[in-house]
């Protein structure tokens, strides 16, 4: 296991080459809870200025398959538009300084976690706010911010096949005992999955905080133009009570 040490000693040679500039880690925090990459506050010095960065460094194996590639793209994608995302610095797949691959992004400057400091009043403007962020979000043209460039776009028309295939496998491959339960669900998609409309339109959304998609069935979000069809990025077979963007209500899935 690598120590914050060594972080602090190679994020500094490591931002000191990208930068051209020497740089200072005063203070390395872990940040516990992700469970797909190990996640790191570092507190810089930089030409006489302190900033805040997050490193995030793939562990030597995960509990959650998420693409390293797509994730740092997403935000790299939507950070110049009107949604709120941390500034991404830097994607390195090479393993010379970290021993693991890593990205680095801007910190969020003061943020506040600790929902019990929160008023009543406050707590309904912030939902509010997610909601409608997360709708704008569902309004954007993937392909207008060029997501084809981190990925294959999928076919409208096959996307709950393929995914469905897509987590068959995974179940298949990772199961150390048999798995009825899930392969009961995978069998029952299988057998009662709705045909696509004709026209279906391409969106993204936002599961925890990797962009993903899904299939979803009758009721849509407000900002989806009543089509049917989102984009693949990560998906769960039984994601559960979607929300209806903008609104803040949940209804059950599938079928409303």
């Amino acid at each position: 296991m690598i120590t914050t040490d060594q972080v602090q000693i190679a994020a500094a040679e490591y931002l000191g080459e990208k930068w051209g500039t020497p740089v200072t880690v005063c203070n390395v925090e872990k940040i516990f809870g992700g469970a797909s990459r190990e996640t790191y506050k570092l507190t810089l010095e930089v030409d006489g200025e302190t900033r805040g960065v997050i490193l995030r460094r793939d562990p030597p194996s995960s509990l959650i398959d998420t693409e390293r590639h797509l994730e740092y793209g997403a935000y790299e994608r939507i950070y110049p538009t009107d949604i709120p995302v941390p500034e991404p610095l830097f994607l390195e797949n090479s393993t010379d300084f970290l021993e693991q691959p890593f990205s680095i992004m801007a910190a969020v400057e003061n943020p506040m976690s600790d929902v019990a400091l929160l008023s009543e009043e406050q707590k309904q403007k912030i939902g509010k706010q997610k909601y409608d962020l997360l709708g704008c979000l569902a309004a954007k043209d993937p392909l207008a911010l060029k997501f084809d460039e981190i990925m294959t776009v999928p076919d409208a028309a096959s996307t709950a096949a393929e995914q469905l295939a897509y987590w068959q496998g995974v179940i298949n491959d990772d199961e150390i005992h048999p798995q009825p339960i899930a392969q009961a669900a995978t069998r029952w998609l299988a057998a009662n999955r709705r045909r696509q409309p004709r026209k279906s339109q391409l969106f993204m959304a936002i599961t925890e905080r990797v962009i993903s998609c899904s299939m979803t069935r009758r009721r849509l979000p407000p900002f989806s133009t009543g089509k049917c069809a989102i984009w693949v990025i990560r998906w769960k077979i039984w994601p559960g009570p979607w929300i209806r963007y903008g609104q803040g209500k949940t209804s059950n899935w599938p079928g409303g």
